[in-house]
């Protein structure tokens, strides 16, 4: 198979025994037999010995010979059968297939050629399953190969086929990377020389290749196409680099300009490439236009199966009549399948250009530095690159009847508002005349109002709203006014139109945080129809009422917009995205082109902000799932960020020329905040919503360095009495679990002395007024809440005592303090309140108890507040109820019959006797005097004296541990440094417990025993006094009965 004179592809094509040969008979061939021969004749003449082209270096002459063929030109006969698989057959798993086989026969990676002939040497024949291919076969596979690529594989709907295709191209690289230079890598063009600038690059034979593969690694729905494209792009661009092409100084400019990307910032050639594909791909105005282009020299019947599998150039006769019929036929009549897939190559192919043509945009910028000037722009310019598509083919894929091709085209003009704003921007940034407008420019400003107003489709808005933002943005970025180029009334009249509709059901999540911004940017009047009005005569102007705020026309559409929004998390995001638009009105200085609203202006904005406060209240949904729960939270936290903002700014002297100073009376006041506060009923969801909303401040205000509001006090002060005030009118006198945290937010936020004294209106009186003090409210409203909520086991008992907390805090004496805890604390002990209530009421008080900065005279610790004689005295009794009845249940002689009538108190008696004694507190302090933890000692060991009878001592194991002081005391003893207990009584303890066995004994006594263990004193004390208990019980006289 090797051909030891050289490449003779076109010389043997050329004889006159070719066709019998190869079997060829197509005009094509016929005619490249012809150019074959006279280019043979030429290269002879040319260079001595050459009888094939020749792939050289740079510069060569023969370099250009290398292009793309029809046919092919090689004699071997298996990849003659390749190629007509690949060429010719219509099913994508065999010129799948095909591919591969190409690639592994003719351009096999190294990996595979090592494999090879390790197998080879494996079987005992090293060279039998290796079959070389020599230089002129492979040349000649490669120019075949990238004809059928870009007339035929790059357009194939099957994706394996496109991405099959691109793997054998950038395989061929290594194989001829002189001829694979020649043919996608451009070379100095001597016939166009610049005398300063020397020869310039022209276009590559294979340019279509590249720019097809840079536009599929970007945009071709099939990951594995886009993988094998970028893997052959980036083969192009380091060869563009290794040939002679030094990186210039923007190439690092480049490169953080795509951080993000895979690809390597493309060269020259590569840029053009992709420019002139893009072109010619744009031009298209449907599929069959995209067909033309494909092969522009075949008839429309020969274009309808180009690409699905019909001969191209030679690889069919269709000479034949019978050919020639059908051909006929079908030109007049195109089958629906035919029909189907030339629509969907012609969407994939626009798309994918679309998608390069950005990308490349963005990779090679006019401005690469940011802090230039676009008068600083002279060198490179989009707009004067007559390779860059036409301005009227973006136009019109912008007005397409296609969605797909509207939203990749808004998504490609914003890249160009960022990287390529000659195409945008005048020549002549502050010159308005036609004259200074370039041919070739995008009229976005007159576009932008059409095509926004024209749009239905919900799942374009996201990109084309970012296009209007990423538009304005290019002119304020220089300094200009955008203003002068797009028309703000029929802009504003346009973008109402849109959001009042919350833009055809888009997601807002999407399209609402541009709104922002393009309002932020309107102008208050129309300054372009009113170039003569200044800034005086504007600010006059809109002190009457006939002129609406372009801005606040836009935000009122937005509003209206919430209405029509598909789902809760629609409208949120709707409602959002006004409060930042209100606050950021309110909030702004006056300027030339920003100047004063009117007073009834500022009110309409504060009127939308507290519209938006009652949505929040009462039609949003309480709770949500995923999507719909995280937009209600971004809800809270805009409204809580944007209110906390207006107060600190109505609480500002220094900024009396803002929106929210001259209407901060009326929006705190009683028509405002407080109107919206007390709008409708206070049920259960308003109160939660509230709640959320002021726990969202407090944790605001933490971020501030502890910043408070002060507008927001006398509305929250009034929701506080109606809520006391309400809570009597109720049969169980009670508020519920929602209103009491709420109570507590709202004492987080306001001081206590805010509240009291609580005045009002007593129920069916209306002239009969009350006064609730702070003591009144401790130890009846406060107190009968405790008792209310303990009862059907509620978690606003913690809540009820962190209130209480709070309110006793404030009081201006420690005497006071204790005065009001030892009444609650009593009539919670008269009232049978549980062992959990108090455990979780003591815990609550004794923690995070802050001294008041006011109140010098509060010095004591929270121990001390809560420690009390009304305490002791309860847990004194308590212990001796509960081991008198803990000895009776476990008396071994006791009377079953017997029936205790005492009521037993409920709840949890261990967390409550270890709460007592400041186990679960970090400073272990004991809320009891050192006398109670005597007296529960000498409880629990009354039956250990030697003074007792065996008859009395006879217990049952304790087996479900039910000795809770024992349990508690053993805990207790266990701790590092207690001082509480000697090491007498500890002794004593563990002696109980062995005595009594079961849990206790198991869990805990043996684990302390082994801790004081270490001293050996003090385990042979135990084991003394446990064998003399034993000693004595065996010598004891025996019960009689």
């Amino acid at each position: 198979m090797s051909n030891p004179g050289g490449f003779r592809g076109f010389a043997d094509f050329a004889s006159p025994s070719f066709a019998a040969t190869s079997g060829s008979t197509t005009s094509a061939a016929t005619l490249a037999a012809a150019r074959a021969a006279k280019q043979k004749q030429q290269e002879k003449n040319d260079e001595r010995g050459n009888s094939s082209i020749n792939p050289g270096g740079r510069g060569s002459k023969t370099r250009s010979n290398i292009r793309p063929s029809p046919i092919y030109t090689g004699s071997d006969a298996r990849l003659i059968v390749l190629f007509r698989k690949i060429g010719q057959k219509r099913d994508p798993a065999t010129k799948s297939r095909a591919l591969e086989d190409l690639v592994s026969a003719v351009f096999p990676s190294k990996d595979e050629i090592y494999q090879t002939k390790e197998k080879g040497e494996t079987d005992g024949n090293a060279t039998a399953n290796i079959v070389e291919f020599s230089r002129p076969e492979k040349i000649a596979s490669l120019c075949h190969l990238v004809f059928l690529h870009e007339t035929k594989l790059g357009y194939d709907n099957n994706a394996s086929v496109r991405s099959g295709s691109y793997k054998a191209l950038a395989a061929a690289k290594y194989h001829v990377p002189k001829a694979w230079n020649g043919l996608f890598l451009v070379e100095k063009d001597s016939d166009n020389c610049d005398a300063t600038e020397g020869p310039q690059p022209r276009l590559a034979t294979a340019s279509t290749t590249v720019g097809m593969a840079w536009g599929a690694s970007k945009g071709d729905p099939a990951g594995e196409v886009a993988r094998s494209a970028l893997a052959f792009v980036n083969e192009v661009i380091a060869a563009e680099r290794e040939n002679g092409r030094e990186e210039s100084p923007s190439d690092s400019k480049m490169k953080e300009t795509i951080s993000g990307n895979e690809t390597i910032p493309p060269g020259e050639g590569v840029h053009k490439a992709v420019l002139q594909y893009s072109k010619s791909i744009l031009r298209c105005k449907r599929a069959s236009s995209l067909q033309e282009v494909i092969n522009p020299v075949a008839t429309p019947t020969i274009l309808s199966g180009a690409v699905s599998g019909n001969s191209i150039g030679g690889e069919k006769a269709h000479g034949k009549s019978k050919k020639n019929k059908q051909s006929s036929e079908s030109s007049t009549s195109t089958s629906e399948a035919e029909r189907e897939e030339m629509e969907e190559r012609y969407e994939r192919v626009v798309l994918s250009v679309l998608c390069g043509l950005g990308w490349m945009v963005s990779c090679r910028p006019e401005v690469s530095d940011t802090t230039e000037t676009y008068a600083s722009i002279q060198s490179f310019r989009y707009s004067e690159n007559h390779f860059f598509p036409e301005a009227s083919s973006i136009v019109r894929l912008m007005q397409s009847s296609r969605g797909s091709f509207r939203r990749e085209a808004f998504a490609l003009v914003g890249k160009l508002c960022q990287f390529a704003r000659s195409v945008v921007l005048s020549d002549h940034a502050g010159d308005t005349s036609p004259e200074s407008q370039n041919d070739n420019m995008l009229p976005l400003g007159t576009l932008i109002p059409s095509v926004l107003s024209a749009e239905r489709d919900p799942t374009i808005f996201a990109s084309l709203m970012e296009m209007i933002l990423t538009y304005i943005a290019v002119f304020q970025g220089n300094g200009n006014d955008p203003w002068k180029y797009l028309d703000p009334s029929l802009f504003t009249k346009s973008l109402s139109k849109t959001v009042r509709r919350a833009c055809y059901g888009a997601p807002a999540i999407g399209w609402g945080p541009t709104i922002l911004p393009i309002v932020a940017s309107l102008p208050i009047l129309d300054v372009a129809t009113e170039p003569n009005h200044d800034a005086t005569e504007r600010e006059e102007r809109m002190k009457g009422t006939e002129v609406r705020p372009l801005p606040l026309l836009a935000v009122e559409s937005l509003w209206d917009g919430h209405k029509s929004a598909v789902g809760v998390t629609d409208t949120a995001a709707i409602v959002s995205a006004v409060i930042e638009c209100v606050t950021f009105l309110m909030l702004r200085r006056p300027k030339e082109n920003h100047p004063q609203f009117s007073l009834d202006c500022w009110r309409k904005c504060g009127q939308l902000l507290l519209e938006s406060l009652v949505y929040f209240f009462m039609e949003a949904p309480d709770s949500g799932y995923g999507p719909a729960a995280a937009s209600l939270d971004g809800l809270c936290t805009t409204l809580s960020r944007d209110i906390l903002k207006l107060d600190t700014a109505s609480c500002d002297e220094g900024i009396g020329d803002r929106g929210v100073s001259n209407i901060a009376n009326w929006l705190w006041g009683e028509e405002g905040l407080q109107s919206a506060l007390f709008r409708g009923k206070n049920d259960s969801q308003k109160v939660r919503k509230l709640g959320c909303l002021l726990k969202s401040i407090l944790i605001q205000c933490n971020e501030a360095d502890g910043m408070k509001p002060k507008s927001l006090i006398p509305s929250f002060v009034n929701f506080f009495h109606v809520i006391i005030l309400s809570s009597g009118d109720r049969s169980n006198k009670s508020c519920t679990g929602d209103e009491v945290k709420l109570l507590l937010n709202i004492m987080e936020i306001c001081t206590v002395d805010d509240f009291f004294p609580v005045r009002g209106k007593v129920k069916f009186s209306e002239d009969e007024m009350v006064t609730i003090s702070i003591e009144h409210f401790c130890v009846n409203d406060l107190l009968r809440w405790i008792l209310v909520h303990s009862s059907i086991a509620t978690t606003a008992i913690e809540t009820d005592f962190e209130i209480l907390k709070k309110c006793i805090q404030s009081m201006p004496s420690f005497n006071r303090q204790k005065q009001v805890w030892e009444t609650i604390l009593r009539e919670l002990i008269k009232s049978f309140c549980d062992f959990t209530t108090l455990a979780v009421g003591l815990s609550t008080m004794t923690r995070r108890i802050h001294n008041d900065k006011n109140n010098e005279s509060f010095k004591s610790s929270h121990a001390d507040l809560v420690r009390c004689a009304v305490l002791d005295s309860f847990a004194s009794e308590t212990c001796d109820q509960m081991m008198n009845s803990y000895r009776q249940s476990h008396h071994l002689l006791r009377d079953y019959d017997i029936i205790e009538s005492s009521p037993k108190r409920k709840g949890n008696l261990l967390l409550f006797i270890t709460t007592c004694l400041g186990i679960h507190d970090s400073s272990h302090k004991s809320l009891v005097s050192t006398s109670v933890i005597k007296h529960w000692i000498n409880s629990c060991l009354v039956l250990n004296t030697d003074e007792s009878h065996l008859e009395e001592k006879l217990i049952l194991e304790d087996e479900a541990g039910s000795n809770y002081f024992l349990k508690a005391l053993l805990i207790l003893a266990s701790l590092p440094g207690c001082e509480l207990i000697s090491t007498e009584e500890v002794l004593n303890l563990i002696f109980e417990s062995w005595f009594e066995g079961g849990m206790i004994w198991n869990e805990y006594a043996v684990n302390l025993l082994t801790t004081f263990g270490e001293k050996a004193s003090f385990k042979d004390q135990f084991i003394l006094k446990a064998s003399s208990s034993l000693r004595n019980d065996i010598h004891c006289e025996p019960p009689l009965d």
